[in-house]
């Protein structure tokens, strides 16, 4: 027999009691996860914690009122850079991610709740000393370019992401974690946390190297490298001309994008260059042969293969998913 989906055991095993933002607590060492189940249509409910709070969607939608102190940085080419909070609502959907700063009020509407479709929602939160012997670590046994500084948590500026997979299958992982009782469950819920701010962050520093390595490629070697990768899509790319364009050392390019991009440069290089073919690929005058030459394939099977490996189907197909008619 298959197993039960976690959420459907959650709510069998701890029936609602609450109709409204009906929740289900696990405790955990320096973490609290909790899942949130609505049976009703609702409007500006509040929510608010006293540490930092990872919110995932599961099931259903919100539509979330937060006040934001600083505009997260919105960028086009990043499928995981955070979208614009404003004080203007927005919606929050299954697989996305929004981080609440300590303390800080949101309220929610609920407009599709429903008593046989309820609308889901899993929190993680996470006490800022924790987070913060996440961060010394990091510093200690992964740091950063000199020139881009420490790492550090932003616990003052609310952020949503839209396609954050990495840090969505982890936080649904914690779920079981949190819910299993094994003997060692707290070293796992340590590591599960560990890793969940681990991602966060390099998200973060990832997002603000994307959106100003023309600008900062002058100060920054890893910019500088991101930087060239960006503007020779066209052609084959050595990685001894990206140190060359860093001035660093391959190793030191190696090992600078690992910590902070969480990748190697070649993974980077392909990832730039799958982001850029999607682009292109909407556009219908555009072969699969075109864009595997503009892109600096010498070979288009390799293309094919390389695009496939990163998403689950051929360019051919994906550009009929994306036809203007389609």
């Amino acid at each position: 027999m298959a197993d039960m989906d976690p959420f459907e055991a959650i709510r069998a095993a701890h029936p609602p009691t609450d109709l409204i933002e009906n929740r289900t607590t696990f405790g955990g060492p320096d973490a609290e996860l909790s899942i949130y189940d609505t049976y009703n249509e609702a409007t500006h409910v509040r929510l608010q914690r006293s540490h930092p709070l990872i919110c995932g969607m599961i099931r259903g939608k919100k539509v979330m009122h937060v006040e934001s102190n600083e505009t997260a940085l919105p960028h086009e080419e990043a499928d995981d850079a955070p979208t614009m909070i404003a004080d203007a609502p927005f919606d929050f959907m299954p697989h996305e991610t929004l981080i609440v700063p300590s303390g800080q009020p949101v309220y929610i509407d609920f407009p599709e709740a429903a008593p046989d479709a309820p609308t889901t929602c899993l929190t993680v939160e996470i006490d800022r000393d924790r987070i913060q012997q996440v961060v010394d670590r990091m510093n200690e046994h992964m740091p950063r370019t000199p020139e881009s500084g420490a790492w550090t948590y932003d616990d003052l500026r609310p952020q949503h992401y839209r396609h954050l997979p990495d840090v969505d299958e982890t936080a649904r992982r914690l779920v079981r974690v949190f819910t299993e009782d094994r003997p060692y469950k707290d070293t796992l819920i340590d590591l599960g946390i560990t890793e969940l701010v681990v991602r966060l962050l390099r998200t973060e520093a990832r997002t603000l190297l994307l959106v100003h390595s023309e600008e900062a490629a002058d100060a920054n070697g890893l910019a500088a490298a991101i930087e060239y990768i960006k503007q020779h899509l066209h052609r084959r790319i050595t990685i001894d001309e990206v140190a060359n364009a860093a001035c660093m050392s391959t190793s030191s390019l190696y090992r600078y994008f690992r910590n902070e991009m969480g990748c190697t440069p070649l993974q980077f290089i392909t990832t730039c260059r799958i982001r850029h073919a999607k682009t292109l690929l909407r556009a219908p005058e555009q072969s699969v042969t075109s864009v595997a030459y503009e892109l600096g394939f010498s070979d288009v099977s390799h293309f094919i293969h390389t695009f496939r490996d990163a998403e689950g189907c051929t360019p051919g197909t994906y550009q009929q998913r994306h036809a203007p008619d389609a």
